[in-house]
């Protein structure tokens, strides 16, 4: 997340552009003319808090930043006076390791008019990523609030860091902290596994987590080996939980992760990068993948499909990969070229739950409140045969009612006024048997 290479000697410019490593060095001077200290990570709270995180911006952080005020109050749509600096490890920065956590960077722009934008990160090596993944400014946005991340590098080459700032409308602090918080909060919410049918889980893991672990034994042949594996199911089946508690793991053995979307495909085959982007993570997450990118016919992505087959057979020496790919579609129709040891290896089908896994699912997630209301003579019944051929998305929505009846209206659960409400908008209807993949019997 944050980290840089140390060169033989950091406080001299060196490398093939030596005036970037000036400009560093001039604006670590600027640093200490603005605020008097070499500040990193580490010092933020030996300093005078308000000097960084609750002083008005125009009181300077770095000089080179005062021209720049006027552009990132218009952005902000508030006024000079009301901008606002804090330190990035101010607030939680855990939930910078997943990429689907982080917002919307909409552009990006040079500390100084005469100098260019730096990005830090080698977009083919995860190893060392950065967050802010550049030295400059960064215009960021959600659908809720707008804000600035303003990072150069460390003025102290003790501590292996660029140093980073967010920059907000001081009148959002509260707003912007409690998004922070809420990442965070969304970040680590794997307290338990994934409820799936008996043996999904272990297998998923195994084919995961397990064939990396191999990785040091495989050295001593130095052979590659890469895993393909599909979760195939309808929305709110336990995909994004099986993913979570996969990234989850990954985190805590240092496992190298990463998200990959159908754009980044797209992109990386327009630049003739597909074997790179499939060699980019040790685990990569290809998030609700379009079939179409499985077929050779015509019509598509047959293109891109070609490309892939090329790119799944691409891995060096002594490389151990792992492509985990979700659909909501059934891949009945994947082309045959990727169902080969190495490409596509395994699918698992996660089909909705069954009564047993929604009474689980209950017991063992839900707060204990609903769970002793449900639990009473007769209640857990009526519930498990009103939600049959629900999807894990559609318990969890009654849920939400229950608790919206009870704090907003009546004051106590109330389990078939929310059931009435639910017919109204959201009942599912009955779904028709198919043949499963792989699986050598109908599913329902």
């Amino acid at each position: 997340m944050y980290g840089r290479k140390k060169t033989s000697d950091p406080r001299k410019p060196s490398g093939p552009f030596p005036e970037v490593a000036q400009y560093y060095k001039t604006l670590r001077q600027m640093v200490i003319k603005a605020t008097g200290h070499y500040h990193n990570t580490r010092s933020l709270k030996k300093m005078n808090s308000s000097r960084i995180v609750n002083g008005p911006l125009s009181h300077g952080i770095y000089e080179d930043l005062r021209p720049l005020l006027p552009r990132i109050a218009k952005y902000l749509n508030c006024e000079d006076k009301n901008l606002m600096a804090m330190p990035i490890e101010a607030l939680p920065v855990d939930f910078t390791q997943d990429a689907s956590l982080l917002d919307k960077i909409d552009s990006t722009e040079a500390l100084r008019d005469d100098f260019c934008y730096v990005s830090v990160n080698n977009p083919f090596n995860s190893t060392e990523k950065m967050y802010p993944p550049g030295r400059g400014l960064h215009y960021c946005s959600n659908a809720e609030i707008k804000y600035v991340i303003y990072s150069t590098e460390s003025p102290d080459y003790s501590n292996d860091a660029q140093e980073g700032f967010y920059i907000i409308n001081k009148e959002q602090y509260t707003k912007f902290s409690e998004h922070i918080y809420a990442k965070h909060a969304k970040f680590n919410d794997y307290s338990c596994p994934p409820i799936l049918e008996d043996g999904i889980l272990e297998d998923v893991l195994e084919n995961t987590i397990g064939v990396v672990e191999l990785k040091d034994k495989l050295k001593e042949y130095q052979v590659p080996l890469s895993r393909g594996i599909i979760l195939e199911g309808s929305p709110g089946n336990g995909k994004t939980m099986l993913c979570r508690w996969i990234k989850k793991i990954c985190i805590e053995k240092k496992i190298d992760y990463g998200v990959i979307t159908s754009a980044d495909l797209k992109v990386s085959f327009q630049n003739g990068t597909l074997e790179k982007l499939f060699n980019r993570y040790t685990i990569g997450f290809f998030d609700d993948v379009d079939i179409s990118f499985f077929q050779r016919k015509e019509g598509g992505h047959s293109d891109i499909a070609c490309d892939m087959l090329s790119a799944m057979d691409g891995l060096s020496k002594n490389k151990v990969r792992v492509w985990l790919f979700t659909t909501n579609e059934q891949t009945n129709s994947l082309d045959k070229a990727f169902l080969r040891p190495q490409r596509i290896d395994e699918i698992f089908i996660l089909k909705k739950p069954q009564r047993e896994h929604r009474e689980r699912l209950i017991n063992v997630l839900w707060p204990e409140e609903i769970r002793k209301y449900l639990n009473e003579p007769g209640r857990m019944k009526v519930f498990l045969d009103k939600t049959n051929d629900f999807s894990f998305a559609q318990v969890d929505a009654i849920k939400r009612l229950l608790v919206v009846e009870k704090i907003k209206d009546s004051g106590v659960w109330n389990q078939d006024l929310v059931f009435e409400q639910f017919d109204k908008t959201e009942r599912p209807q009955p779904t028709k048997k198919r043949a499963g993949f792989h699986t050598g019997e109908d599913e329902e």
